[in-house]
């Protein structure tokens, strides 16, 4: 069953933000979804792979796109499941690329 999580990249952009991911891992192979979305570096937690409130930055509807699509690709995974079909991470990055 792959590992799903939400993940910034290292490579920084000229104003110096990060892009955050969508990491798939399953066993060892490893896809990453963009989400379209960067963040500042220091923002980001990474522990609970979320972006942290603050005063000056609405988080909570950037932490809402991203669990939109977490839960995306999870409906797919629990959906070829359900079908006997084969479920690994380019499979799901695959079906995502279908769906969108």
């Amino acid at each position: 069953m792959p590992t799903i999580k939400a993940v910034t990249r290292p490579k920084k952009d000229k104003d110096r933000l990060v892009p955050i991911y969508i990491k798939i891992s399953d066993g060892g192979q490893t896809c990453y979804v963009s989400t379209g979305k960067k963040i500042k570096p220091a923002l980001w937690n990474k522990r609970k792979g979320k972006i942290r409130e603050n005063d000056d930055f609405k988080a909570s509807a950037l932490n809402k796109i991203i669990g939109d699509k977490i839960k995306e690709i999870m409906d797919d995974e629990y959906r070829l499941g359900a079908d006997s079909q084969p479920v690994n991470a380019n499979i799901l990055k695959k079906e995502l690329k279908i769906l969108a």
